[in-house]
């Protein structure tokens, strides 16, 4: 027995260790990824508004990214481990979804960045995406209404 552990001991290796954790997280991959999409693309227009604003960058503003990126990370894989583990049972006769609370977790999360984006996208280029959506909704809308009375 103890030469069985010594043995599974000396074959262990940072990266057999990493490739158990790769592959249990396969089913979150695309929502970490979209997570940290939304991160980078939200610093990099808080760059564009300090720069515009002529704030100063500084190396204590740059490190949010990281600890954001492993807060937010760490958030979409623990909930992951508690509804694999804990809740699957709980939520699988109330809807057919996947990994229902880890996207909505996930769908938190990129709300909280993309509210963040919107106000930098606004600061930068002085136009209010939701001011743009509404406006072509309701161009749509005019459109629909001149082709009912053409009809």
């Amino acid at each position: 027995m103890k030469s069985q552990i010594a043995n599974l001991w000396n074959n262990f290796s940072i990266m057999n260790l990493f490739a158990i954790i790769s592959a249990f997280l396969v089913p979150i991959k695309p929502l970490i990824l979209i997570v940290g999409g939304a991160i980078i693309i939200d610093t990099i227009l808080g760059i564009m508004r300090s720069i515009k604003q002529k704030d100063k960058i500084t190396s204590n503003k740059m490190s949010r990214l990281i600890s954001k990126m492993f807060l937010y990370q760490s958030c979409v894989v623990l909930f992951f481990c508690i509804e694999k583990f804990i809740l699957h049972d709980i939520i699988a006769p109330i809807t057919t979804i996947d990994l229902f609370l880890t996207k909505l977790v996930t769908f938190s999360l990129i709300s909280v960045e993309i509210t963040s984006m919107v106000e930098n996208y606004e600061i930068v280029s002085g136009v209010n995406i939701f001011t743009k959506i509404r406006a072509a909704v309701k161009r749509g809308s005019d459109l629909k209404n001149k082709i009912k009375e053409l009809l």
